[in-house]
C-alpha cells in the first residue's frame, strides 16, 4: 500500500515537472486569475443587457417579420408624378412574435402575436392630392392576437384575432410574386382618383379629376370578391391536420361571420399543384343609422334588409377558387382565382335610397384573374421570377362617396353608377437574393375602367359613361425578411 503511495506520488512529480519545462507560457495561460477575462465578462454582461428575455423557459419565443418599402410612378392621363418611401400594403412592413410548448408528447399549444408598422403613406391610400406628406406620421396596428392549441392526430384550434378560414384563397401562388403584384390589384394605386374627360364639378377636384378612386369602382375590398379575405377576425378557427395533401378548416366569429375552406398542396409527375376554396356567409351587423354601404369589416356588403334603415344584420356571402400549377424542371407556372360575392341587400339598398329601377343593379360582384411566367436560379444568387398578369372585377361598386358620386368628371348630372368593370394588367421581375433574405421587384400596371350610370327615376335606361383615362403605375420595391 505504502509502495502504491510512492509511485502515484512519484507520478504527480513527472507531471509537475513537465508541466514546468513546458515553458512560463504554458503555465501563464492556465492562470485564471488576474485582469485575463474582463474584457470577456463585460462583452457577456452587454449580450446579457441587449437580449431579448422570455418570461419563461417552457414556452418558446421567435421574432420576424419584415420591412417592405417602394418607390411608385403613377400617371393618370393628365398628371404624372413620382413618391418614394411608400409602405407597400401587398405585403406591409411587420413584426410578430410567435412561440410554443409542448403540453404531451401529442398535445401542443401556441401563440402568434403581429403587428403592422406603417410610415405616413402607404400604396393603398396615397393618391393626386395626398402623397403623405404633412399627415399623422406612423402607426402600429395589430392584425393578429390569438392563441392556439393542437392535436398531432385531430388538428389544431386558434382563438383570438386572426385570419378566418378562408384567408388568402385568392393569394395561392407558387412563383414568388406575391410581394410585386397580387390578386387584390387595389392595394397597390387603389387610392388614386379617376381621371374623366369633362370638367369636375367640385372645385376642390381640378383638372376632371372625380370624387371616385380606383378602389372605390373595384367592388369590395380592392376587387377581392372573397369576404374570408376582407381582414383579420375575432373568431374561433379550426385547422386539421394535413391528409393527403389536404387541409380543411372552418371559423364563426365577428357576430356574425361563418367560413369553410378546403385546401390542397402536392406534387406529381414535375410538377407542383396548389389550389383552394373557401365559401362565407356574413351577416354581421352594422351600428351605423345610415342606409349605405357597411363600413366595418365588410365594404361591400348593403346594410338594409326589407328596406329598414340602420341596425340591421347584411345577407351578404362569397365564393371564391384559386389554383397555381408550377412544372419544376422549368420553372413555368400559370395561376388563376375567381371569386364572386352575393348580396341580397344591394337592390333593395339603391331602390330605397334612389329612385333607380332595381333590375339595373346587380346583386353580385365578381372578380377573376389570371398570372403567369417562369422562374429560375438563373444568376445563382436567388430565384428570378418573369411574370404577367390580367385581372378583371365587375358588379355594382358601393364605394366612396356614397351611392351618388355627384361630380361630372365620370359621370352625367343627377345620375348614379350602377356597374363598373375594372381591367387590371401587368408584368414585372422579382429577384431574389438568398444570402440576405431580399427580394427587389419591378412592376408595371394599367388600369382602364367601363362604367355605366342611370337615371333617378323608375323605368330609365342606363348611359355609358366614355372617357376614363387608363391609370398608369410603375412600381419599384424590395422586401427584406428577418
Amino acid at each position: 500500500m505504502i509502495g502504491g503511495l510512492f509511485k502515484s506520488a512519484s507520478r504527480l512529480a513527472l507531471v509537475a515537472v513537465a508541466g514546468v519545462m513546458v515553458g512560463g507560457v504554458s503555465a501563464q495561460a492556465a492562470d485564471l486569475g488576474g485582469d485575463c477575462c474582463a474584457d470577456l465578462e463585460e462583452r457577456v454582461a452587454e449580450l446579457e443587457a441587449t437580449t431579448v428575455r422570455k418570461g419563461n423557459r417552457k414556452v418558446s419565443l421567435t421574432v420576424s417579420g419584415w420591412v417592405h418599402k417602394s418607390i411608385m410612378h403613377w400617371d393618370d392621363g393628365i398628371e404624372k408624378n413620382t413618391y418614394a418611401g411608400v409602405d407597400s400594403i401587398n405585403s406591409s412592413t411587420r413584426f410578430r412574435f410567435t412561440g410554443d410548448a409542448k403540453i404531451t408528447p401529442k398535445w401542443s399549444t401556441g401563440y402568434l402575436i403581429e403587428m403592422e408598422a406603417l410610415g405616413d403613406m402607404n400604396s393603398s391610400s396615397v393618391n393626386q392630392t395626398n402623397s403623405g406628406l404633412g399627415s399623422a406620421g406612423a402607426n402600429v396596428v395589430v392584425r393578429h392576437s390569438a392563441w392556439w392549441v393542437e392535436n398531432k392526430d385531430y388538428g389544431r384550434v386558434w382563438v383570438g384575432l386572426t385570419d378566418a378560414a378562408g384567408a388568402g384563397i385568392d393569394g395561392i401562388n407558387l412563383a414568388n410574386t406575391g410581394a410585386a403584384a397580387n390578386a387584390k390589384v387595389g392595394l397597390n394605386g387603389g387610392g388614386f382618383m379617376l381621371r374623366g374627360n369633362t370638367g369636375s364639378a367640385a372645385a376642390s377636384l381640378p383638372h376632371n379629376m372625380s370624387a371616385r378612386t380606383w378602389s372605390s369602382i373595384l367592388h369590395g375590398n380592392n376587387g377581392i370578391s372573397n369576404l374570408s379575405d376582407e381582414t383579420r377576425h375575432n373568431v374561433i378557427k379550426y385547422v386539421s391536420p394535413t391528409v393527403m395533401g389536404f387541409i380543411v378548416s372552418a371559423s364563426w366569429g365577428e357576430d356574425d361571420m361563418w367560413d369553410v375552406a378546403l385546401r390542397y398542396a402536392g406534387e406529381f409527375s414535375g410538377f407542383k399543384l396548389a389550389a383552394g376554396a373557401a365559401y362565407t356567409q356574413v351577416t354581421d351587423a352594422n351600428s351605423g343609422s345610415t342606409l349605405t354601404q357597411a363600413n366595418n369589416h365588410f365594404n361591400g356588403c348593403a346594410d338594409v334588409v326589407a328596406g329598414v334603415v340602420g341596425n340591421r344584420d347584411r345577407e351578404c356571402s362569397s365564393f371564391a377558387v384559386a389554383g397555381s400549377l408550377m412544372h419544376v424542371a422549368t420553372g413555368l407556372y400559370i395561376t388563376g382565382n375567381y371569386g364572386e360575392r352575393t348580396d341580397s341587400a344591394r337592390k333593395q339598398l339603391f331602390a330605397s335610397t334612389t329612385a333607380i329601377d332595381p333590375a339595373l343593379v346587380s346583386g353580385k360582384d365578381t372578380n377573376w384573374g389570371v398570372r403567369g411566367g417562369i422562374e429560375q436560379n438563373w444568376t445563382g444568387m436567388g430565384k428570378t421570377t418573369l411574370f404577367g398578369e390580367y385581372n378583371v372585377a365587375s358588379g355594382t361598386p358601393l364605394g366612396a362617396g356614397g351611392l351618388q358620386a355627384a361630380d361630372a368628371g365620370i359621370q352625367l348630372a343627377a345620375e348614379t353608377i350602377v356597374a363598373s368593370e375594372v381591367s387590371v394588367w401587368g408584368m414585372g421581375v422579382v429577384q431574389s437574393f438568398d444570402a440576405a433574405a431580399l427580394d427587389i421587384y419591378l412592376a408595371y400596371r394599367n388600369f382602364s375602367a367601363d362604367v355605366k350610370t342611370a337615371p333617378n327615376l323608375i323605368g330609365g335606361g342606363t348611359n355609358d359613361i366614355t372617357g376614363i383615362k387608363d391609370f398608369q403605375l410603375i412600381t419599384l420595391g424590395a422586401i427584406m425578411k428577418f
